[in-house]
């Protein structure tokens, strides 16, 4: 295989590890790589371009849930939360909408 920059490659590793999903890797342009990870309900594509300085670095990401965008979550383990238990997450995501649906503060009365 071709070379790959080091942060796409170990993308995609992490992500094969933790999901049993090969992302694919493509390389636009000499200075712009894309990831697609994408499973039956979820695809994320994310692109990564090389700075002037010859650096890798994040460009940005698209999240779709069956084919409608998704807000991208913060971390790793929440992503790979959503794309192997899609449906419990979108159930949990709309019960945290119901319960707050004007305010965006996390502190929950019972």
């Amino acid at each position: 295989m071709s070379w790959i920059p080091p942060v796409v490659a170990d993308l995609s590793a992490e992500v094969h590890e933790n999901t049993g999903i090969t992302p694919v890797t493509e390389r636009i342009t000499p200075t712009l790589w894309r990831v697609t990870i994408e499973n039956a309900r979820v695809k994320n594509v994310i692109e990564f371009k090389q700075t002037s300085g010859g650096r890798w670095t994040w460009k940005k990401s698209i999240l779709l849930v069956d084919g409608e965008p998704h807000p991208t979550v913060d971390t790793h383990e929440k992503y790979y939360d959503l794309l192997l238990n899609t449906d419990a997450v979108l159930a949990r995501e709309r019960e945290e909408a119901a319960e707050a649906p004007h305010s965006h503060s996390h502190t929950h009365s019972h």
